[in-house]
């Protein structure tokens, strides 16, 4: 399938998911069925950010471990700035009192820096667990990261200007640019996966904690969204983050079950970017 119809595809997924969403709401009139708590989405948002540091650990030991190869620098360097403005929106409200909460924003910021770090030519080296073991050579990257953050900063304002909730706005324009950012930071991995032939196994498991972290997060705004809540524009970098990765955790799921991850890795022939 060529670039057109991948992007097809993606835009296929995210207007269902949009469209599902807006059913919903309006066949059950925003009504709330009142049977979830505030920390029950403490604790599903915090499963979520779970699972991304759990991917960034597993790719800090993979690139310390092997190398940078099939892991990029620009996705990373995103996900970082996603991580350090995420930890602002947890510093408040229901998710600052939760001790588990700001734990894992610390961990989260102190996994992603150290994982551009490791990527980094600049630092790389004092990264690597052994000099002697050979480690695979960096694919070059070119990609318009800068524009690609600004463009994700502008449309997350906007999104949570749009929001149906304009309380503590600041605190909602933080997640609104953390989660654009992160669905931001998909195109550059997707674009170095295109020039990868073969993933190694710890770099797949850790593309696909990366991909369940947003699969929770939809979780989470489905919960709300029964509880008579819908920000459909926050949701929508979910919905973009998750058809992103969409056709990979399908090509995840085929090599696992094949037995591919146990041995040389993950082909990534079959993958369309």
């Amino acid at each position: 399938m060529t670039t057109t119809g991948a992007a097809l595809r993606v835009a296929v997924i995210v207007v269902a998911l949009l469209a599902t969403t807006l059913l919903t709401h309006y066949v059950r009139g925003g009504k709330a069925i009142y049977f979830f708590e505030p920390h029950h989405i403490v604790w599903l948002f915090g499963a979520s950010n779970t699972a991304f540091l759990a991917a960034m650990l597993l790719l800090l030991y993979r690139v310390a471990r092997d190398g940078a190869a099939g892991v990029s620098l620009h996705g990373s360097t995103l996900n970082l700035a996603a991580v350090a403005v995420r930890g602002v929106f947890v510093g408040g409200g229901h998710f600052g009192s939760s001790a588990f909460a700001l734990t894992e924003a610390a961990l989260s910021l102190g996994a992603a820096l150290a994982l551009v770090l490791a990527l980094h030519p600049a630092t790389a080296a004092r990264f690597a667990l052994s000099a002697e073991r050979p480690r695979a050579p960096r694919a070059p990257e070119d990609f318009p990261t800068a524009a690609l953050a600004a463009g994700c900063v502008g449309w997350g304002v906007v999104a949570s200007l749009l929001s149906t909730n304009v309380d503590h706005l600041f605190r909602w324009i933080c997640l609104a640019v953390s989660i654009y950012l992160e669905a931001g930071a998909v195109l550059p991995q997707r674009a170095l996966l295109l020039r990868t032939k073969r993933l190694p196994a710890l770099t797949a498991h850790a593309l696909f904690l990366w991909a369940l972290s947003g699969a929770l997060r939809l979780l989470l705004w489905v919960i709300l969204l029964l509880e008579g809540e819908l920000h459909l524009w926050l949701m929508l970098g979910d919905f973009v983050h998750v058809a992103l990765l969409a056709d990979f955790v399908a090509l995840y799921v085929q090599s696992l079950a094949a037995g591919e991850l146990a041995g040389e890795g993950m082909a990534m022939g079959e993958l369309d970017v």
